[in-house]
């Protein structure tokens, strides 16, 4: 696969997402897949016989960043600073804000779009 993580949505398997290491970090060995799944999910799956997988519990007050008061307006700040530097932050990480991957395509294309 030359994708860096494709989701599983099928319920029989244990888990529902596949990155690819192997792809994004060259000392990865070949073929390197990281599996991520729910505790419940995993918990009722068989797997396959001699699996390496194992479940490791990591919990954190949130999974997604959560903006404050102020915070559209300083990564607005942001960007217009270095707009004229012709430097851009596009999508995801770039906007600073959780996108799913269509809205992150759909910020890519507007701003080509917008270049003149």
């Amino acid at each position: 696969m030359d994708w860096h993580w494709r989701y599983i949505p099928d319920p029989n398997k244990a888990h529902h997402r596949e990155f690819y290491i192997h792809n994004y970090a060259e000392d990865s060995k070949k073929n390197g897949i990281y599996l991520e799944t729910g505790i419940k999910r995993f918990e009722e799956k068989e797997r396959p016989t001699g699996s390496k997988a194992s479940v490791v519990d990591v919990y954190t007050d949130a999974a997604y960043p959560i903006p404050v008061t102020g915070h559209a307006q300083a990564i607005r700040e942001i960007l217009d600073y270095y707009r004229p530097m012709e430097l851009y932050g596009v999508g995801r990480w770039g906007q600073h804000e959780y996108q799913n991957a269509d809205v992150s395509m759909h910020e890519a294309i507007k701003f080509v779009d917008s270049l003149p």
